[in-house]
């Protein structure tokens, strides 16, 4: 689980968080993409891309399996 403090976040450039797993720790870095510059990137899971260009539509649960 990541925790990361709402004040922590800024409304532009990149953000750091931690997260402990399997007894490691991990720093994370996030970085805020304009949702039309989506495309030219790499986004996990792979139909994250797509969904979030539908964002208009409304609210949208999706499950992703890894085949």
């Amino acid at each position: 689980m990541i925790n990361i403090e709402s004040a922590d976040i800024p409304k532009d450039g990149m953000f750091y968080a931690k997260e402990h797993l399997e007894g490691r720790d991990f720093k994370i870095e996030f970085h805020w993409i304009f949702l039309d510059k989506i495309k030219d990137i790499e986004v996990y899971p792979t139909n994250a891309a797509e969904l979030l260009q539908r964002l208009d539509e409304g609210v949208q649960h999706f499950v992703y399996r890894e085949e």
